[in-house]
């Protein structure tokens, strides 16, 4: 074999190898933060939780439901968390989700959902939220000059005082998507709960993001 012959099987033999080594994966990991208390747990697990959940599965993404203690969620309808949100590294995900949850999460007292908002942030993570928890976006700083959706009930008691309020409708302002109304307010007031559309409109958002 003559050496421009070896020399021209050898770059061959490497250029084959290269394209078989696999890249980097795009992570399908979403993260869902969930709160411990809530007005209505069962409910919102049911009717808002579990419906992010589904769509997500269907949409080929891989939900993981983090709390701050991981314990079990709920009495007749049950989730059980995947793992503690001191644990989550949001480097890991491509998208968190703050579903409402009728949460009592409206408290600086809750400092791991308010680290993984701002890391979020920090890393240009999108992020979606629906009603209580955007005051928890609000307490972290995330909605500083942001528009966002809220149902007007609650918008008036000011606790998103440095962002732009934009109605109840799903709002995205940049990576920043909120919805003002989830099942539990839809069921107090009679208004359409935003949780489908909120949650079609994050997939899609993650989707079409390289």
């Amino acid at each position: 074999m003559s050496h421009y012959r070896q020399i021209l099987l050898i770059a061959t033999l490497l250029l084959f190898l290269v394209g078989c080594t696999p890249g980097k994966t795009k992570s399908n990991k979403v993260l869902l933060v969930l709160a411990e208390r809530s007005y209505d747990m069962d409910y919102m697990l049911e009717k808002e939780v579990s419906v992010d959940v589904d769509m997500l599965k269907k949409a080929g993404f891989d939900p993981v439901l983090a709390s701050p203690t991981g314990k079990t969620l709920g009495e007749l309808y049950k989730i059980t968390p995947d793992l503690k949100l001191a644990d989550v590294k949001v480097e890991d995900y491509v998208g968190v989700m703050f579903p409402c949850m009728a949460a009592d999460f409206v408290s600086p007292y809750y400092p791991e959902p308010l680290r993984v908002a701002q890391k979020a942030v920090a890393l240009k993570k999108p992020i979606a939220a629906q009603v209580h928890c955007i005051f928890t976006l609000s307490i972290a700083g995330v909605m500083d000059g942001k528009q966002y959706a809220l149902v007007s009930e609650l918008n008036d008691f000011g606790l998103v005082p440095n962002g732009i309020y934009k109605g109840e409708g799903i709002v995205q302002d940049g990576n920043i998507f909120t919805s003002g109304i989830c099942p539990y307010m839809a069921r107090e007031t009679g208004k359409p709960d935003g949780t489908k559309e909120l949650t079609q409109k994050f997939i899609d958002y993650l989707k079409s993001t390289p």
